[in-house]
């Protein structure tokens, strides 16, 4: 008698157009792209650019895959972000190992990035710390980027610490990972501060599809999305040195409030906004004067 597959199972794909039609079907469930997606999947796992993929329909399928392939289709199906399928996720200029204890990195994080190498340029020895590290994708991107300078990453998350430390391994970059909150605990000044701190106002975590998967830890900002910010600051009133800079990523509907939220904290500091590639407020910059030590708390 023939045994009919359980529903949502799908047989063992003999091509690659029938492997990527369950991938398909699978990410259709929670992904705006799920073409791409498959195709990104299927690259992946051949070593294939994605165009080979598509010209090449009627290609076998690797039975070496079909377990990865079932795995993934499962996963997909629960919703799960195709990074965390992937296992790792493009940022700037190199790729990252990502899971679920970390951020997936974005776009408009490249924003934070280019502005820190800009001002890093002029200062190639400077004190770098990222503050809410996650993958340490921007921790990792600076100490490769200005390798003269001394660069800490740290989290409250040991997890997320743990993917940090494995990828400046595998991009060979040293960076010193600290596992506390935000800058508690760290002496000295820093001449550099970076943070893609949670800006997600609690009650809309639901709203998103991102608050279904990623870690909460790096998402949930408070009340009002600023919480997160309000403690960073109070902090680096004595962390950041003379002429230091803080770079902050916010939400753009965020921009005037944490723009006012810093002033409450660095009243005589330059503080500026930059846009990110869709034009929208997405970096705080606070320039400390040379001139005006660190207010103490």
């Amino acid at each position: 008698m023939m045994r009919v597959p359980s529903r949502g199972a799908m047989p063992f794909p003999r091509t690659l157009a029938e492997a990527r039609r369950g991938l398909v079907q699978a990410a259709a469930r929670s992904s705006d792209t799920p073409r791409l997606d498959a195709d990104t999947l299927l690259a992946h796992w051949l070593g294939r650019p994605r165009a080979w993929v598509l010209a090449h329909p009627e290609a076998p399928f690797p039975r070496a895959l079909v377990a990865r392939w079932r795995a993934a289709r499962a996963r997909l199906l629960l919703g799960e972000p195709l990074p965390y399928v992937l296992g790792e996720w493009p940022c700037y200029d190199r790729t990252f190992s990502v899971t679920p204890a970390v951020l997936i990195p974005r776009p408009e994080t490249e924003t934070l990035i280019e502005h820190a190498l800009a001002w890093l340029r002029q200062r190639p020895h400077a004190r770098v710390v990222d503050v809410g590290t996650g993958s340490g994708c921007i921790a990792i991107i600076l100490a490769a980027q200005a390798p003269h300078t001394r660069v800490i990453g740290t989290d409250r998350s040991r997890a997320a610490l743990a993917v940090a430390q494995a990828n400046a391994q595998r991009h060979h970059v040293a960076v010193t990972w600290v596992q506390t909150d935000l800058l508690a605990g760290l002496g000295g000044m820093w001449d550099l501060i970076v943070a893609n701190l949670p800006y997600i106002p609690t009650a809309e975590l639901t709203r998103y599809r991102v608050g279904q998967h990623e870690p909460v830890l790096a998402l949930d900002g408070g009340v009002d999305g600023l919480m997160p910010l309000r403690r960073l600051l109070h902090q680096a009133r004595t962390r950041l040195a003379r002429g230091g800079l803080l770079l902050a990523e916010i939400g753009a509907e965020q921009a005037q409030q944490a723009q006012a939220v810093a002033r409450t904290y660095f009243p005589h500091a330059r503080i500026t906004l930059h846009p990110d590639l869709a034009g929208q407020p997405r970096v705080l910059a606070l320039q400390w004067p040379r001139d005006e030590a660190a207010t103490p708390s």
